[in-house]
């Protein structure tokens, strides 16, 4: 449903996730948070994400109001043939009045990157954000701007820094529609992260343990993310799932990425599994709940959130629209100590946004400064602009030939140990025959489980005969046999079944005498 004059206090929320971008109408009236509208609209291409200036290993914001205003942004209205992103944007953000709302923005990896730190230094708010740039400064060739950068308290006292690289493209965009937006750009109240909302979600619709071990999974069209949280706060994060919904086996692969984190985090339990994003589509929750009977797992929600407007399966529309949903409620509750209060804005783009009025005189007095400015720095800025273009390239120029000596000194080295190695095998081969038997062992070995699938060894023993005993599981019992079927002699010895982790396997043994034709 489109904005409604009277509904109250209206936020927008949008995230972006590929090619989809997903936007929650959300307000506040008489202390009552409603969702009226969700939308999910298809860009024509990918968002073209805008490098940063560096100069002197120095990051600077860039003013996106100047961006525009001096070209650097491409129309894409120029373009012809066919709609473009900005037709997209205009047709979702064009039946809102931009004085009627305000814009939150959530965005995600690899427009920003996530480091945590073991404790707060003993220090806090701006001298606490100078020292996590120091310390990032230390390890990265870019050192990020104050404005880029922003901290939460996680579990254990830890601190879980966020660093924007990039994730301005979408107000790019919106910047370069403003005059069918009504003349203006809707005013942004902050840039958070995705994976900031979805856990704000929590935060504030859910009683947790302070121990309690709860994993967020967020499902969607082309990634997929698993957020742990120990209590109310941040504990770990697995790698980014780079498949989505409408990838197959998609709900294998989340299950096993859930044992493997909880292997490497040394989790002992799961307490609360919630689904987010398009988890619904692909019933995640059906799948999921035998694996782990005893941890409740529900789709995210927000008891709180007047959902009175959507009459079907409003849990799932809240679940798949939580990103965007959360951001907006948190723009709407300001104060609410629960959230995560986060802000990736750029300080350019937040003071372009601050209105004022001038009289006549102002005016003239603001045309008369840009004027004598241009008359006395066109020159100069030529010249400056000359002297910048030559001090970068050759820069690049140093750093390309510094990283080209690196490398030839490291091909040599490596070119040195070859020979010697060959130097030394030649020696070997002629002293001990057959030296690789292990080596062709292993390589058939590898090659024919990997062909296999579904399989793993446990054990090699080599018997007094030169035979090998093999020990091994796989998944599928018919499978054993193929395995026994590409050695060149070898005897199934036996096979039975095991319990893993709830699930049964088969432990086959075999008596290898032959690996291959050759041996």
């Amino acid at each position: 449903m489109s904005y409604t004059k009277g509904e109250g206090k209206t936020v927008l929320g949008i995230f972006v996730d590929g090619l989809e971008v997903k936007l929650a109408h959300v307000a506040l009236k008489n202390k009552r948070i409603a969702l009226h509208d969700v939308k999910t609209v298809n860009l024509v291409k990918r968002l073209e994400e805008r490098t940063t200036a560096v100069e002197g290993g120095m990051g600077e914001s860039i003013d996106l109001v100047d961006t525009i205003e001096t070209g650097e942004i491409k129309d894409e209205f120029a373009e012809g043939g066919g709609q473009s992103n900005s037709e997209v944007i205009i047709g979702l953000l064009s039946e809102y009045p931009t004085s009627a709302y305000r814009l939150v923005y959530s965005i995600s990896e690899p427009s920003v990157y996530y480091q945590q730190f073991e404790d707060n230094f003993g220090l806090a708010g701006t001298k606490l954000k100078r020292r996590l740039i120091d310390e990032l400064s230390a390890t990265r060739s870019v050192r990020p701007t104050m404005d880029s950068l922003a901290y939460v308290d996680a579990a254990e006292g830890q601190i879980l820094a966020m660093i924007r690289e990039d994730g301005l493209s979408l107000l790019d965009l919106i910047e370069s529609v403003k005059d069918f937006l009504g003349k203006r750009v809707p005013r942004v109240e902050f840039i958070e992260t995705s994976d900031i909302s979805l856990m704000n979600m929590v935060r504030n619709n859910y009683e947790l343990g302070e121990s309690e071990i709860s994993i967020i999974v967020y499902v969607g069209s082309e990634f997929s993310r698993l957020i742990f949280m120990k209590g109310e706060h941040f504990f770990h994060f697995a790698p980014v799932i780079s498949e989505g919904r409408l990838t197959p086996n998609i709900e294998n692969t989340i299950y096993s990425r859930i044992l493997l984190e909880q292997d490497s985090a040394g989790i002992l339990r799961i307490d609360r599994i919630f689904l987010a994003g398009e988890a619904h589509k692909i019933d995640l929750k059906q799948f999921l709940s035998p694996q782990f009977a005893e941890a409740p797992i529900e789709y995210l929600t927000s008891p709180m959130l007047d959902v009175s407007e959507f009459q079907d399966n409003p849990e799932a529309i809240v679940s798949e629209y939580a990103i965007p949903i959360a951001a907006a409620m948190r723009a709407l509750e300001p104060k609410n100590p629960r959230y995560y209060h986060i802000d990736l804005l750029p300080t350019s783009f937040r003071e372009g946004q601050k209105i004022f009025k001038l009289a006549w005189h102002g005016y003239v007095a603001l045309a008369l400064i840009f004027l004598t400015t241009f008359y006395f720095t066109s020159r100069y800025a030529e010249q400056n602009e000359e002297v910048r273009k030559s001090r970068a390239e050759l820069q690049k120029k140093q750093e390309q030939l510094a990283e080209n000596q690196r490398l030839q000194s490291i091909i040599d080295s490596l070119s040195t140990q070859t020979a010697q190695f060959e130097s030394a095998l030649a020696v070997y081969d002629s002293l001990v025959p057959n030296y690789n038997r292990w080596s062709k062992v292993f390589t058939h070995l590898t090659n024919s489980v990997e062909l296999v699938n579904s399989t793993w060894v446990k054990d090699l023993v080599v018997r007094a005969d030169s035979a090998i005993e093999l020990t091994g599981y796989s998944l599928y019992r018919q499978r054993i046999p193929r395995i026994t079927n590409m050695f060149a002699d070898a005897t199934l010895q036996s096979v039975e079944v095991e319990n893993i982790r709830g699930k049964d396997v088969y432990k086959f043994i075999l008596l290898i005498r032959k690996v291959d034709e050759d041996q």
